[in-house]
């Protein structure tokens, strides 16, 4: 059986799907003990990979964002490039990704104005994609730390339909190569859609536990889950999870199968029954720099829907 005939993106491309009737899934979390890390600026003494407002080449951000539609704070990675004055940012939409909004810099502002962004097919049986545009923002500029914040945020459309939509915005530098300990994951297990199918939600920092942000290719979660009071890690095998060619136990943060598997949520493959036995799922992060591997702590969820 078909389960899924698109290509996962983000929170904000489910909600999206929602509205058009491709499906519909909770994104939030059930975790209050996990608040969201408040980013601070770099201290003194960190290697960072930009300098503060660089004029040349291409540099790793961490965005965090409310999206505006659920008012949960996420994360994700964007890349800015610097030419002077002028600059282009990638990884501002969740639906297209690698698209390129280009601005300037004039003073402590960026200046991003309206753009098309491409063409986005949510679902693989529809012929042809939905126009995106980017609708402009502006950002103000730290010169101390470096962050780029922008509290009005930006919004995407398809012709009249909203896409993405984000507030308070925040693009932090990152510390290229330091130990750190990621900051608590949040899930939330749930039903997907009414079918029989269930998932884990999870919203993963991309800042350590002091509020810094963190390169993602150094990240890595794992899923656990609690069965007759033994906290087990779960290893998801290509028997069940068809699109692997090998088990996988710890799961890079930037890895998807495009089909089971993505940062923001994985589908629960091994039946109602199973499920059932469990009493709780959790996620843990895991981050290698510095020379050293340190865990977050695990963020749980509670099994539900399960009747």
């Amino acid at each position: 059986m078909q389960k899924k005939n698109f290509i996962w993106k983000s929170c904000s491309a489910l909600l999206m799907m929602a509205m058009i009737g491709l499906g519909t899934v909770s994104c939030g979390s059930d975790d209050d003990d996990n608040p969201t890390p408040t980013p601070t600026p770099v201290v003194p003494g960190d290697t960072v990979t930009t300098a503060v407002v660089p004029t040349k080449g291409t540099h790793r951000y961490v965005m965090m964002f409310t999206n505006f539609s659920d008012q949960v704070v996420y994360f994700k990675d964007a890349d800015i490039t610097f030419e002077g004055t002028t600059v282009s940012v990638a990884g501002l939409s969740d639906f297209l990704p690698d698209s390129l909004v280009y601005g300037t810099i004039d003073g402590d502002v960026l200046i991003l104005p309206e753009a098309y962004l491409g063409s986005y097919k949510p679902s693989e049986i529809m012929e042809t994609g939905m126009p995106v545009n980017f609708m402009g923002a502006t950002f103000q500029i730290d010169r101390t730390t470096g962050v780029f914040t922008s509290k009005e945020g930006f919004y995407t459309l398809s012709g009249q339909t909203p896409m993405d939509h984000f507030i308070n915005i925040t693009l932090n530098p990152v510390v290229e190569e330091r130990a750190a300990t990621p900051a608590t994951p949040q899930c939330y297990f749930s039903k997907f859609n009414t079918g029989t199918m269930y998932v884990v939600n999870m919203n993963i920092p991309l800042f350590d536990t002091d509020g810094r942000a963190l390169l993602s290719d150094k990240l890595s979660y794992v899923i656990y889950y609690e069965k007759n009071g033994q906290v087990q890690p779960i290893t998801f095998t290509p028997d069940l999870y068809t699109k692997l060619t090998e088990p996988m136990t710890e799961i890079p943060y930037r890895f998807t199968d495009k089909w089971d598997i993505d940062n923001y949520m994985v589908f629960m493959n091994q039946g109602k029954d199973e499920l059932k036995s469990w009493s709780r799922v959790g996620v843990q992060t895991i981050y290698r720099g510095g020379g050293a591997e340190n865990r977050s702590e695990i963020g749980w969820s509670e099994m539900r829907d399960l009747q």
